[in-house]
């Protein structure tokens, strides 16, 4: 009888064990960083080897970036609390600056039909013709 319950007790500790190598193993698996196959990039353009460019210092504190008819060689931005737009060749450090309005919370900036759009945080947004 009592080989008989320690026989039990042993069963009992080796499923434990049996279990919890399982679930070490299984979290470990899950914690692996997949790399990316080669052809999940957009058409057009290569993840694995970005182009990068280094902005202004002005321009560290900006919010959203948009190209105008999705031409990226002059990336348009606003800075974030300023109230103002720069537009800038990339790969250069000569960026122009247009005041649009006063200190603000500007969240993001699009391009569309000739014309800048800025949105604040409070939901309005301004518009700029494009020129």
């Amino acid at each position: 009888m009592v080989n008989s319950s320690k026989t039990k007790i042993r069963k009992k500790y080796a499923l434990v064990l049996v279990v919890l190598t399982f679930l070490v193993t299984l979290t470990g698996l899950s914690c692996v960083e997949k790399k990316p196959k080669g052809g999940d990039s957009p058409v057009g353009y290569d993840l694995n080897k970005p182009q990068k460019y280094s902005m202004p210092d002005i321009l560290q504190e900006i919010s959203g970036i948009a190209f105008d008819k999705g031409d990226n060689r002059i990336v348009y931005a606003e800075m974030d609390e300023d109230g103002s737009v720069f537009s800038l060749p990339l790969g250069t450090k000569n960026e122009t600056i247009t005041k649009f309005a006063k200190k603000g919370d500007y969240e993001d900036i699009s391009i569309a039909q000739g014309w800048v759009i800025l949105l604040k945080s409070n939901g309005r947004s301004l518009f700029l013709s494009v020129e």
